[in-house]
């Protein structure tokens, strides 16, 4: 596994005695390198620096770096790779700031570091100069640039075989320490080891900085994963096990397996005994009856909803449409348990023995639907609709309404076609039936005899995930 180290390049990371200068320049040549104020420039000095690069060499010093590369050496067995961010700036930009860009400074940190680097095996660390020549103090402009940079497609194509990414973004511009330190994270995640230098002290310190930003980053998503009902997608998270099997539990939930379900809540830790004990005693009720059920399943949908799963959607909203108009039906004939293969005898009693029976089947007889004589020996929302019509259903102008979606879902890649399904065309049905989605949800909400903002059950779910976050 390689290591890599990034350095971004300063006015302060250059360091020669005034001694060694005066006596390896004369003044006027030095003054020249000097601004007004008599501090140096850093493209000048690291220009007359070069031209007796390899006689100054051992006198030049590194008081930021060279407390870093001390510590990387007692840290990690090698380097390969060694990144020098420079600024190297257009004349136009006025003279104070092209005079004091560091693209000479890192020419001359490259041939230290280069003398002084070697690895336990023999071998040496590559370099490499990236120059940053313009918007240099413009955060945006500066994490832009480095997002097309060859420094970071490279640390990207790397990054499985990368064990570190050492970063020391000390010296040098704002904006461009800032953008340099958000990619290198992005990128490297936990690899990142950030460091600083105590100017004072001379001590290289490792900063948590990037692990903290990558552990709140990930709590982050977390949330928006729970607000969104994603529970499967906690999965890719390093998060606590409880907080999986949670999630897992909710998981589950949705897709109906209430014996996963239950298996996972049974192995969540003690301080979660409480909601454990409540969430066993609702998956119970549930599944108690048909009633229990369909309202869960109603929830179900609205979260498919929340989503814009729309073709899940109209996949659990067939069914709620199916199973509502079939009890209805049902009790008006006075079937007590719906079954497919007796429908037919059960309509049969009913016609021949209820007192409205024959009036049922009269009535049945001349339904027509899409043009065709209504088949009532077979069971199915047309027929349901038919026959709760014929008592004068309250509900049944509004179920009528929903039976436009069942259509929608038939034609669907859910059903039997590939027609599209969308949010927009979920409304125009509904709209040319004089019912807007809004409408169509408060109804339910009232047939269910529930609201789903306050009765959804995974809001609880969500509460209890996020409080462990």
């Amino acid at each position: 596994m390689k290591n890599t180290l990034i350095i971004t390049i300063g006015t302060r990371d250059i360091y020669v005695d005034e001694k060694v200068l005066n006596g390896s320049f004369t003044v006027e040549v030095l003054k020249n390198c000097l601004d007004k104020n008599n501090r140096p420039f850093a493209r000048l000095l690291g220009e007359l620096l070069l031209t007796k690069i390899n006689s100054l060499k051992k006198q030049i010093t590194l008081p930021i770096i060279q407390p870093a590369i001390d510590y990387i050496k007692r840290h990690s067995s090698n380097i390969s790779k060694v990144w020098l961010i420079v600024t190297d700036q257009e004349k136009g930009v006025g003279e104070r700031f092209y005079y004091n860009d560091s693209i000479n400074y890192g020419k001359i940190v490259k041939q230290i570091l280069g003398d002084q680097l070697q690895n336990p095996d023999g071998t040496k660390p590559s370099f490499s100069l990236i120059s940053v020549k313009e918007n240099i103090t413009f955060l945006d402009s500066m994490y832009d640039e480095f997002s097309k940079s060859t420094l970071m497609k490279t640390l990207q194509a790397e990054i499985d075989e990368t064990n570190k990414v050492f970063l020391l973004n000390q010296g040098g511009i704002d904006a461009v320490n800032t953008a340099l330190l958000f990619h290198t994270i992005k990128i490297a995640q936990g690899k990142v080891a950030h460091l600083s230098v105590d100017e004072k002290s001379n001590q290289c310190i490792h900063l948590n900085f990037s692990e903290k930003f990558i552990e709140e980053s990930e709590i982050e998503k977390a949330k928006a994963f729970i607000r969104n009902y994603d529970y499967s997608a906690l999965n890719v998270l390093p998060l606590v096990t409880d907080v999986k099997n949670i999630a897992a539990y909710a998981q589950a939930r949705l897709q109906f397996d209430f014996t996963k379900a239950n298996q996972y809540l049974e192995v969540l830790g003690i301080k979660h005994r409480t909601f454990m004990v409540s969430q066993k005693q609702e998956l119970q009720k549930i599944q108690q009856g048909e009633g229990g059920l369909i309202k869960e399943l109603y929830f179900n949908a609205r979260i498919k909803w929340l989503q814009h799963s729309y073709v899940d959607f109209l996949l659990r909203f067939f069914r709620i449409v199916e199973y509502t108009v079939q009890f209805k039906a049902c009790r008006y004939i006075n079937i007590q348990s719906f079954n497919k293969d007796r429908w037919g005898s059960d309509l049969d009693i009913y016609f021949d023995n209820d007192e409205n029976g024959k009036f049922l089947q009269d009535k049945l007889n001349n339904e027509i639907v899409n043009g065709k004589q209504l088949d009532y020996y077979y069971p199915s929302i047309s027929t349901y609709l038919a026959i709760i019509k014929n008592f004068n259903d309250p509900d049944f102008d509004f179920l009528k309404k929903l039976q436009t979606l069942s259509n929608l879902r038939n034609k669907s890649i859910g059903a039997h076609d590939f027609q599209p399904v969308s949010f927009d065309i979920i409304r125009e049905k509904l709209l040319e039936n004089r019912l807007t989605v809004d409408e169509m949800f408060s109804k339910l909400d009232v047939f269910f005899k529930l609201d789903f903002a306050f009765h959804n059950p995974f809001i609880a779910i969500n509460k209890e995930l996020t409080s462990l976050l």
